[in-house]
Formats: structure tokens, sequence, C-alpha cells
């Protein structure tokens, strides 16, 4: 028996566990009449429309190839429902939302800023293999002698690099 028959309302973005989602998850945010046609031509409608997607990145290896079929594109999910497109974001606060429970340890404690890349994956919502590619693409930078040995073993990512990557990534 789901909500809906009940009688009980929820909000969709509830429902979404991860801060940053693909485009099959943002259409399933949308409900079951969207797919993910519809949330791309969202993310690509221009900078004045109030329907736009504000706050979507093209984490592709091939940047080109990705924004002309959608694939490797991930939404901020906080930004997928209808009613919440009015509602601008900084960037800064787009960070926040994401990486909010990580940094703040990190500057109490003075350390450079860097993430695990497993961890980094999973706010991406990608697969450790991509995001390891990508630093050695270059479109992340891998801190030397960071990675542990053995199958669990994840390099840190620079935290400036993580910031360079989003901006530029940015569909504008």
């Amino acid at each position: 028996m789901s909500a809906t028959e009940i009688g009980i309302s929820i909000n969709p973005t509830l429902l979404v566990l991860k801060p940053i989602v693909c485009l099959q998850t943002a259409a399933a945010i949308l409900g079951p009449s969207f797919g993910t046609e519809h949330v791309l031509r969202d993310i690509k409608r221009g900078p004045l429309d109030p329907q736009r997607i504000e706050w979507a990145w093209d984490i592709s290896r091939q940047v080109r190839r990705a924004r002309e079929c959608g694939t490797e594109i991930r939404v901020l999910a906080a930004c997928v429902p209808k009613i919440q497109r009015g509602q601008h974001r900084s960037f800064e606060e787009v960070l926040d939302v994401v990486f909010a429970d990580l940094l703040p340890k990190a500057r109490e404690l003075r350390l450079p800023l860097t993430v695990s890349a497993s961890i980094l994956a999973r706010r991406l919502a990608c697969t450790h293999k991509h995001l390891l590619d990508l630093a050695r693409d270059g479109a992340l930078v891998e801190v030397p002698h960071s990675r542990r040995m053995g199958r669990t073993g994840s390099p840190a990512i620079t935290w400036e690099s993580i910031v360079q990557f989003l901006t530029e990534r940015r569909f504008q």
C-alpha cells in the first residue's frame, strides 16, 4: 500500500538521501509521468526561466558527449521539485548542502581540506572507478601518496580541485 493510497502526502525530496542525484532519480522525484528528457530540458532552460533547474553538473570524462545525451549529468536534489526552483542558492550554499558534514572537522583541526575519493564518489552519485579516472585525467587532483594499500584503498582529493571541478562543470 502506497502513501497516497492511505491519504498521506510525502514530499519527494524527503525520500532522497543523497544531495546530488542522477537524471533518472531526478525524474523519479518529479513523478511517474516525467522522464530524463524532461529533467534535461529543465536543466538547459535559459538562466531567467523560473522552471530551470539551477544546479546541475556534467561529471563525465568527455564533456561534450555527456551534454548532448544526458549521461553522467548530476543534479542537486533540492532543486528538482518545481516548488523549490524559485529559491536561488549561492555556490557556497550548495557546497554546504553537499559537504557540510565533512568540512567543519577539518577546519576545526586546521588540517588541509581533502575528501576521500570513495566519499566523493558517493556524494557525486558516480562510481569510484569513474572518480579515479577523472583524477587520472587531471579534472581532480589526488593528494600524492595518500592512497592506502588494499582493496578499500582510496586516495584523498584536494578541496580546491573539487570546487574548481564543480565550478567548471556546472550547466550555465
